[in-house]
């Protein structure tokens, strides 16, 4: 009997257009491995919110606008334009959720593989 994964999904994850929290994201078919993109400027953090039942959310990732280079300092060059910030998550979740506390919107995907059945 073997196991394996399946197909690659990649998602659109919903960003509140403002700060408080956004659409629940049924992710109960990916395996655990999931990583998360950022893209754009901000100032602020935006905290990816999991959940095992639908009703009890708690923090598994945040991107936080302090971690980004500012133009004024000397020890990295400031992004120029729009850029993409990265993380990894291994967490069997069955949904997730942003919460939003930053001024400006970005966005958001989830990149992981589908389960399937072993044969």
């Amino acid at each position: 009997m073997s196991c394996m994964a399946g197909l690659n999904q990649f998602l659109s994850v919903n960003v509140p257009a403002i700060n408080g929290e956004g659409l629940v994201l049924d992710v109960s078919g990916l395996v655990a491995r999931k990583t998360f993109y950022l893209s754009g400027p901000f100032d602020g953090k935006y905290i990816i919110m999991g959940t095992h039942d639908d009703v009890h959310y708690v923090p598994i990732l945040s991107f936080d606008g302090s971690e980004i280079p500012k133009p004024n300092e000397s020890f990295a060059p400031a992004p120029a334009g729009p850029f993409t910030i990265r993380r990894d998550v291994e967490a069997t979740l069955k949904s997730i959720k942003v919460q939003r506390a930053a001024n400006k919107t970005v966005n958001i995907s989830l990149a992981s593989q589908a389960t399937c059945a072993c044969e």
